[in-house]
């Protein structure tokens, strides 16, 4: 078995020293691909759920920057003119929720909110 096939099976990355191990355990056993992984993942349900965890907070994350960036480049497309009004004038109430999540201020000026924003992207 090869690491990649582990890895699809049990639903989890593991590093190539840790791979080793797992397979010199499945050399030694007497089970097929599918019923060793099976096991190995039942034994590692905790580790597996926290990696899971993990990689959706990843991906939420990197959204609500990719979001926020998308929001930026719209912004700064747009006319001096704008840069002094609230920023609510020019997001949708979808966008306003999740800058509140993300814990920015949607009722300051466009100018206020904008570089914290496009460095919050990491477009600044």
């Amino acid at each position: 078995m090869t690491q990649h096939e582990f890895e699809t099976r049990a639903g989890i990355n593991v590093s190539a020293n840790e791979y080793k191990s797992i397979e010199a355990v499945y050399m030694a056993s007497d089970l097929c691909k599918d019923d060793f992984c099976r096991q190995w993942a039942c034994m590692n349900r905790k580790r597996i759920q926290k990696a899971r965890q993990e990689e959706e907070e990843r991906q939420k994350q990197a959204a609500d920057r990719w979001n926020v960036g998308e929001i930026c480049v719209r912004l700064r497309g747009a006319s001096s003119a704008v840069y002094d009004s609230p920023l609510t004038d020019h997001i949708s109430k979808k966008e306003c929720r999740l800058l509140q999540s993300l814990g920015f201020d949607p009722a300051l000026p466009v100018w206020a909110a904008l570089y914290k924003m496009m460095t919050f992207a990491g477009i600044a």
